[in-house]
């Protein structure tokens, strides 16, 4: 690990140090030795990705991005492969019971793409790939339009599926939720609360941003919404696609 990936892992972990599963030391120590677990790209800006195990078989990612300490996009993601996702009884179970947007993630994908019965746990499937379940991201507003977004999903694509060695179906699917900035010059000390007049059309802005990389709009229902109605649970957007590995590198 050389100084500058030390040093925006620390700057990371020292942010998130109340969610992530060990402290901050043993974490660097865990990077060091395993390398293959995070991902540090300089451009304009500085990409900070970084994994650790929920369990066996499902990883937690986390993306920071940096206009030198300052973070000015983050993402959160949940990332396995298609049967774990799909008969995994652990993993299931993580993704149900972690928020209600992520249960619903799981919810929608499985039923959009496969014929099983919900919850298909313990059922032999001849499906194979990988699932990435986006549970945030966010942009700061001045920093927009310059594809920062762009280049995140690209790096956590590239990330999930290095190790491919041929070819495989890689899920997707964002909760598109309203914009809530969790950190950097956006970021607000007061509580959010959900307001259908205001968050409604960013919902649909975001809807149609990710229509623009092949992501689908789902929406669950319809119902009557009243101040402080959850909205945010009821948009999706989902995507699959085939990746082939050409010459060495995801064709995307």
């Amino acid at each position: 690990m050389n100084e500058l990936d030390k040093k925006y892992l620390y700057l990371s972990l020292t942010r998130l140090s109340s969610v992530i599963p060990n402290n901050i030391t043993t974490m660097l120590d865990y990077y060091n030795n395993h390398p293959d677990m995070y991902h540090i790209e300089i451009d304009d800006y500085v990409y900070c990705l970084f994994t650790y195990y929920i369990n066996n078989n499902l990883k937690q990612g986390i993306f920071l991005v940096y206009d030198n300490d300052t973070i000015i996009a983050d993402c959160a993601f949940m990332y396995t492969d298609i049967n774990n996702f799909l008969t995994n009884k652990e993993v299931i179970d993580y993704i149900s019971d972690k928020t209600d947007w992520t249960y619903l993630e799981h919810y929608t994908l499985s039923n959009y793409y496969f014929n099983y019965m919900y919850p298909a746990y313990n059922l032999t499937i001849n499906d194979t790939g990988y699932v990435i379940l986006y549970e945030n991201a966010y942009v700061t507003r001045s920093y927009r339009r310059q594809h920062i977004f762009q280049t995140m999903l690209s790096i956590v694509k590239e990330y999930v599926l290095e190790n491919i060695s041929d070819s495989t179906y890689l899920y997707s699917i964002f909760t598109l939720d309203p914009d809530v900035a969790c950190y950097g010059p956006d970021k607000k000390d007061e509580p959010y609360i959900y307001n259908y007049d205001i968050d409604e059309p960013i919902r649909q802005l975001n809807a149609k941003i990710l229509s623009k990389y092949q992501y689908t709009p789902i929406k669950l229902e319809e119902t009557n919404h009243q101040e402080n109605d959850d909205g945010t649970k009821l948009w999706f957007s989902l995507k699959k696609e085939f990746i082939q590995l050409i010459d060495e590198d995801i064709n995307i």
